[in-house]
């Protein structure tokens, strides 16, 4: 009886879904894109007609303005996949894992609800289209000779397929998303009504209130691409090329300059409290930190303690911790929905006494995956044989001779 009375609310939800949720979504998805994107398109269209930019045609303005529909697009699509509950439901149901990059869209287009919210948002997008909405896929595509129809009707195609790809790379990256979160054990995130109610009037009110700005963005790029043009002109194609590679190599070379200098002046800190209290500094050499991985030891009542100093992550770039080594998690996107790509670094290193890793500071963003699990690593802590400082504890460490102890230890 219990298990009817469940398979009948479930079948009442999907119903819900079908015939009011997918509906709604839908004409969302198409009128509130549209209506934000009117203050955009207009604000292009006078300042188009208003400055000649270094002889810019008013269709660089206008494409401008279609790439901010797209992001009016792809910050509407994303919202309400992330905020699917009966697919989120669904996706932990069958385990909670995301498949590759084929997979991942194979198995969604498998979906119905797919279909429905797709069929929707492109009924509502056709009459939008028909009515004379999107006033600068008009400007680009009347400019063939053929009949308005048929204009009209390109512009369509051109935008629901768009519509098509978008929401389908916006499910898969929710899908990423929710995994994540499980991950992180933040699934509280989308459970509350009042943080997707304000994330949605964001979304709604962004754009008409940056417009006025973004043609202003679109101004000083095209300055700054224009300066770059004039010194590319005044240089051959292998001076220019020349150059981009000498500002790419002073980048890297004043972050390793940086990252030198604060290893060297945490070793002298080392040195100065090593000698102060009773400690005996031995710092590798070049050829030997390469070999042991690691910048030396401190020896005290026949006991050592090696160290190695890593570079911290930056505010907002993850560190992660593994068994057998470390990677820096760059992230390109939002805050929780982002492409990202892992820079591994080898932090490990042998040795027969207690062994440290000392970061110049110790942010929020460092972790440990251990066991399947991943946990956030704070100032002391311990993960495998390896315990975690920030130069003012490790110093503080040597003075009270309680080098290795963790947190709960001291």
């Amino acid at each position: 009886m219990e298990e009817s009375n469940h398979l009948l609310q479930q079948r009442k939800a999907r119903m819900r879904q079908t015939f009011i949720l997918y509906p709604l979504r839908g004409f969302v998805t198409a009128l509130i894109p549209w209506f934000s994107h009117l203050f955009v398109f207009n604000h292009m269209k006078n300042l188009s007609m208003e400055l000649n930019l270094f002889g810019i045609d008013a269709a660089v303005f206008l494409g401008f303005s279609l790439f901010i529909l797209a992001l009016i697009y792809n910050s509407f699509t994303l919202y309400f996949s992330t905020y699917d509950r009966e697919q989120m439901d669904a996706f932990f149901s069958e385990g909670g894992e995301t498949l590759s990059f084929f997979e991942e869209r194979r198995l969604v287009l498998k979906k119905l609800s797919f279909y429905l919210e797709f069929g929707f948002t492109l009924l509502f997008t056709l009459a939008l289209t028909f009515l004379g909405a999107f006033g600068d896929i008009d400007y680009f595509v009347f400019m063939l000779p053929i009949p308005r129809a048929l204009a009209r009707l390109i512009g369509f195609f051109v935008l629901s397929s768009f519509l098509f790809i978008l929401m389908l790379d916006r499910r898969c990256e929710a899908r990423k998303y929710w995994q994540q979160l499980k991950e992180r054990g933040d699934l509280k995130r989308l459970e509350s009504k009042g943080r997707m109610a304000v994330r949605g009037l964001c979304i709604v009110l962004l754009y008409p209130i940056a417009a006025p700005v973004l043609p202003m963005v679109l101004y000083f790029a095209i300055n700054l691409l224009t300066i770059v043009l004039g010194i590319a002109q005044m240089l051959t194609a292998l001076g220019f090329l020349l150059t981009l590679a000498a500002i790419v190599a002073l980048v890297i070379l004043l972050k390793r300059l940086r990252f030198l200098t604060i290893t060297k002046r945490i070793e002298k800190s080392i040195a100065r409290t090593a000698e102060q209290f009773g400690y005996k500094l031995h710092l590798y050499e070049k050829e030997e930190r390469a070999l042991y991985n690691c910048n030396g030891y401190i020896e005290k009542d026949e006991k050592r303690y090696y160290f190695k100093i890593m570079a911290s992550p930056s505010l907002f770039t993850p560190l992660y911790f593994m068994e057998h080594g470390a990677y820096y998690l760059h992230k390109f996107g939002t805050k929780n929905h982002y492409r990202s790509f892992e820079r591994h670094v080898a932090y490990c290193f042998d040795s027969p006494g207690q062994k440290s890793i000392i970061l110049p500071k110790i942010t929020n963003y460092i972790f440990a995956k251990e066991g399947g699990s991943v946990r956030r690593v704070y100032e002391g802590d311990s993960f495998w044989h390896y315990t975690i400082y920030n130069p003012a504890s490790y110093l503080g460490n040597m003075e009270r001779d309680c080098i290795g102890r963790t947190n709960t230890e001291r």
